[in-house]
């Protein structure tokens, strides 16, 4: 795979290019369901977000969680490195991720940027 092809890859994936790069051909085979349908798809075409045609949800594969996601419930946090529930937002001041996206941060107070 040429590096053009890997800047397509997921925030999750170019985190964890050591990992990706370990895979096998039959590792990038293996086929995920994806949550909430009977549809299965690749590895390899869950290294980049992959949409679903019928519902126009989009999942990845997360490294962090070792387990295929939907971006609507997940996103990786380039700052923490790790996946996180959508229900999160990375707080600047602490750098550290928090819960509650019309929440202010637990720690320091800080107003999430989505209100």
């Amino acid at each position: 795979m040429s590096f053009s092809q890997e800047t397509d890859f997921t925030d999750c994936t170019l985190r964890n290019l050591k990992k990706y790069k370990t895979l096998s051909p039959k590792d990038l085979r293996k086929l995920y369901e994806l949550l909430g349908s009977c549809e299965k798809v690749a590895l390899e075409n869950l290294l980049r977000n992959y949409e679903r045609e019928e519902c126009g949800e989009v999942y990845f594969y997360s490294f962090c969680w070792e387990d295929v996601v939907c971006e609507n419930d997940t996103w990786h946090c380039k700052s923490c490195k790790t996946c996180r529930e959508s229900s999160e937002w990375h707080c600047k001041s602490l750098n550290t991720c928090t819960y509650g996206l019309t929440l202010s941060c637990v720690e320091c107070g800080k107003k999430s940027p989505y209100i």
